[in-house]
């Protein structure tokens, strides 16, 4: 791996923050996504994949709500395809009591890929915040 390689040190950080989720070694997966996000943002400070990612352990694992809404706003922002910052950030947004904001957040992710389950289950649980 090419340390100085953002879209593959996002990408490994992305990995390690879904292996913490499934629980495969979660302390260690938690500290390698955070770490590989973190250094992808040194390299680059816009990359919505690391933002994403960072924004993830923020909401799921830091429960850091309000600090993890500002990432994923930020990485929604900078990509609006980026899937991570549009199915979690709505959920982020809810979190913090930005219900209105969530469901547009939601809805405009389900729209823009009709066809993905992930975004249609984020709108549904957004709805039911």
């Amino acid at each position: 791996l090419d340390a100085s390689y953002v879209p593959a040190l996002a990408s490994l950080a992305e990995a390690n923050a879904i292996s913490a989720l499934h629980r495969v070694r979660p302390a260690d997966s938690l500290t390698n996504a955070r770490e590989a996000a973190l250094t992808a943002l040194e390299l680059d400070s816009n990359h919505a994949g690391a933002l994403c990612t960072l924004a993830t352990v923020q909401f799921l694992f830091d429960r850091q709500w309000q600090k993890a809404a500002a990432t994923f706003e930020q990485a929604a922002n900078l990509d609006f395809e980026e899937t991570c910052g549009h199915s979690q950030y709505p959920l982020a947004l809810a979190a913090n009591g930005e219900k209105k904001r969530a469901l547009a957040a939601a809805a405009s992710a389900a729209q823009a890929d009709a066809q993905s389950a992930y975004r249609r289950l984020t709108l549904a649980m957004t709805l039911l915040a």
